[in-house]
């Protein structure tokens, strides 16, 4: 709430009329993507976390922050963009290609629940982070920048925000030993700074690659941006 939630309220306050867009998507968006993402993450102790203020655990694993983390970065990221850099609001809500996404979240989860429930086995997938960074927001930050490359300004100008921001969080978080835990030695390499350490891709595809990706999949799917 202090890094994501925080700025997403002060944005939201300030330009209202993006509010319900940038709602929506960061919900159809987040929720699917989170539940598999961080239910193989920590079952494959690619991260956990230890802590939370509620007993609740979405497949005896994800805890509910979870949701509101993934929520407020999708959220925080587009209603900045929104604000300072793309100050365009359609009067259509919602489009045909937003339902496109919705169905790419459903056919993301519906395989998951099966696996979860016939071979749960084959969710343990070795070197996790590099492989679902790399294709669920490696490459489509990449390849978006490449299709549209007027795009390109905006994007960066956004990402070098959320770079620092979520540089701060990741180092706060680490040395106050609040949130999350790496254990596993299945990264690629290791981030030491300010007394903490982070695997490689934690600061390739959260830190700096993320803000990209959800720009990224915005733009694709809402057809009245482009």
């Amino acid at each position: 709430m202090l890094f994501l939630g925080a700025p997403s309220i002060y944005l939201s306050i300030k330009a209202p009329k993006y509010i319900p867009k940038t709602a929506i998507y960061s919900l159809i968006a987040s929720v699917p993507a989170i539940l598999v993402v961080d239910y193989i993450g920590q079952k494959t102790s690619q991260w956990v976390i230890p802590a939370s203020i509620s007993s609740i655990r979405l497949f005896g694993v994800t805890q509910i922050e979870q949701l509101l983390w993934a929520f407020f970065n999708f959220y925080a990221v587009v209603i900045f963009y929104k604000y300072f850099l793309d100050n365009y609001c359609s009067k259509r809500l919602v489009g045909k290609r937003w339902l496109e996404l919705l169905y790419i979240g459903i056919l993301l989860a519906v395989p998951f629940a099966l696996f979860l429930v016939i071979k749960p086995e084959v969710l343990n997938i070795p070197y996790f982070y590099f492989y679902f960074g790399l294709v669920l927001i490696g490459i489509p930050a990449v390849l978006e920048l490449f299709k549209h490359p007027r795009l390109v300004s905006k994007f960066l100008k956004t990402a070098a925000y959320f770079y620092y921001l979520s540089l701060v969080f990741e180092v706060t978080a680490l040395r106050l030993n609040c949130c999350w835990e790496f254990p596993s030695k299945q990264f690629i390499g290791w981030i030491y700074i300010a007394q903490v350490r982070f695997p490689l891709e934690e600061l390739l595809f959260w830190i700096m690659l993320f803000a990209l990706a959800i720009l990224a999949v915005y733009e694709k799917f809402d057809e009245n941006e482009i």
